[in-house]
């Protein structure tokens, strides 16, 4: 679905690659460290992918002994409904429509579920049962960034790309600290608390520790990257300290009322 915003070239957005990535440092940069994949434009449509360059995860160490496991969902964050039925095009599938009364069809339009555009909530299915809740002696949460993943990146002048990929990288960093620098909760209920931070830096031939960030200083290195990226001509929006408004398109917007009540700001 397109999102109308103001002065946005959407379709430009959505084509954008990890060797043409203007549009994603203007407007969606921490595509570039987290990756991406484009899989749900159609079969006319972009299937450009970038593996991600930064990786983070909660391990367990020593767990109880356990083999109970339980079923569980993929969650939509709109919450919609996979049974609701939309018509759209094989080619491109961001042309699509919610389908109300009787069925459409014509043309090489398809009547399907709203889950086989990519929406709606997704069950797990026999024999995808995850583990039941457990207990581990030690819990880590560790973060790696790759340097070597970050050359996939390329927007033009040498100059120009390690200016933009240190602001991936500073943009990740800010995220890691806002987001485990303190207790922070899992999906799955957990609460963890950190008790100690430390960060390393992998070099070619030795390791060396580096002072931990905090958040304040994490933001002030994204702010300074953001403006040596703009003195070297990478795009770098200057919207993104502004309010920034999404409009759904209607097709979208039906579904959506479909499923939560009207907001007070409709």
């Amino acid at each position: 679905t397109w999102l109308k915003i103001k002065d946005w070239d959407t379709r430009g957005a959505l084509a954008a690659t990890a060797d043409d990535p203007d549009m994603l440092f203007e407007w969606f940069p921490q595509a570039l460290l987290f990756g991406f994949w484009q899989s749900h434009l159609g079969k006319k449509g972009s299937q450009a992918k970038l593996a991600r360059s930064w990786v983070s995860e909660v391990v367990g160490i020593r767990p109880a002994a356990i083999d109970t496991r339980t079923l569980g969902l993929k969650g939509d964050p709109l919450n919609l409904n996979i049974e609701e039925k939309v018509i759209y095009d094989e080619d491109d599938v961001t042309d699509w429509d919610f389908v109300e009364g009787a069925k459409k069809s014509g043309g090489s339009s398809k009547n399907e579920r709203l889950s086989e555009i990519g929406h709606g909530q997704v069950p797990f299915r026999t024999g995808q049962e995850t583990l039941a809740a457990v207990s581990f002696e030690t819990i880590t949460q560790r973060a790696t960034v790759s340097f070597a993943g970050l050359r996939r990146v390329w927007t033009g002048s040498p100059e120009a790309n390690a200016a933009g990929r240190a602001l991936i990288v500073s943009i990740g960093l800010a995220a890691h600290v806002a987001a485990f620098g303190r207790p922070f909760s899992l999906r799955s209920g957990c609460d963890l608390r950190p008790v100690h931070t430390r960060w390393t830096w992998l070099g070619e031939e030795n390791d060396a520790e580096v002072e931990p960030l905090g958040l304040e200083r994490a933001c002030d290195l994204v702010t300074g990257c953001a403006e040596l990226a703009q003195e070297l001509g990478l795009p770098v929006g200057s919207h993104w300290n502004s309010e920034l408004r999404l409009t759904p398109k209607e097709n979208l917007a039906k579904v959506i009322r479909a499923t939560y009540p009207a907001g007070r700001d409709e």
